[in-house]
């Protein structure tokens, strides 16, 4: 379930600023993905900082093996 709202979320976030994360992107992913009550907002706040890190961007189609390992990492939080 964590993975599919972290797929659903990072789906949501489309950009035209080439590359990099706005504020507003940023926010809006936190929003979709603690919306269904199913994780919590820090959750959300941890995963997007993994996936920052690691250098991708709203653009990028992010492996799905990468979403399991940052929703793994974060699960802490849940």
């Amino acid at each position: 379930m964590r993975k599919i709202i972290i797929t659903l979320a990072l789906g949501s976030v489309i950009s035209c600023s080439g590359g990099g994360w706005s504020s507003a992107q940023k926010d809006y992913y936190v929003d979709i993905c603690s919306s269904g009550g199913y994780v919590s907002e820090a959750y959300c706040k941890c995963t997007l900082k993994k996936i920052i890190s690691a250098g991708y961007t709203p653009e990028d189609n992010i492996p799905s093996s990468a979403i399991e390992r940052y929703a793994q990492q974060c699960a802490y939080l849940l």
